[in-house]
């Protein structure tokens, strides 16, 4: 990941991720990395997988606003979005998991009991991050999608002949 970073000449973008320093399982991201990602100008995407959140698995607003708050504060507010770690079929998903545990090992937060924040709950998330964080209107809006929205646009542009 650092490698891919150094040689971009965009910013790039940390889809679905949380701090390894507040779970430590491999999916996640050190701080280091989100700290490349932010210096890169790219934006680094909270997701909502139990398994990915913390020990007890479960992924409520207060849970998901903890790890964002702490990359924010780490990479900041300007850096941060939501990449909603969702699928319609969880049950069927954990399922795969289970079966191929060589491959989604349970010690990596994969196919164990666990709760996953759906899309709507992202503004249990925001509540959170507004009442105990004290996030302004425009962080939120940032950490909703202008932060990610900006990043694209980056990426997107031509390049500049050389």
């Amino acid at each position: 990941c650092l490698d891919a970073i150094e040689v971009s000449s965009r910013p790039v973008i940390l889809s679905h991720t949380n701090p390894r320093a507040l779970m430590n399982v491999k999916r996640n991201s050190p701080d280091a990395i989100m700290l490349a990602i932010a210096n890169n100008g790219g934006v680094v995407c909270s997701n909502m997988y139990g398994g990915f959140v913390n020990g007890e698995m479960t992924a409520g607003p207060e849970d998901v606003a903890e790890l964002v708050h702490y990359t924010a504060e780490l990479i900041g507010k300007e850096n941060t979005c939501i990449g909603v770690d969702y699928t319609h079929n969880l049950r069927e998903t954990i399922d795969f998991f289970v079966r191929n545990p060589d491959i989604y090992r349970p010690e990596e937060g994969y196919g164990v009991p666990l709760q996953m924040g759906i899309p709507a709950d992202v503004w249990g998330v925001v509540r959170v991050l507004e009442e105990k964080y004290r996030w302004e209107e425009k962080e939120i809006r940032g950490f909703l999608g202008l932060n990610y929205l900006r990043v694209l646009a980056e990426i997107e542009r031509p390049l500049r002949a050389q």
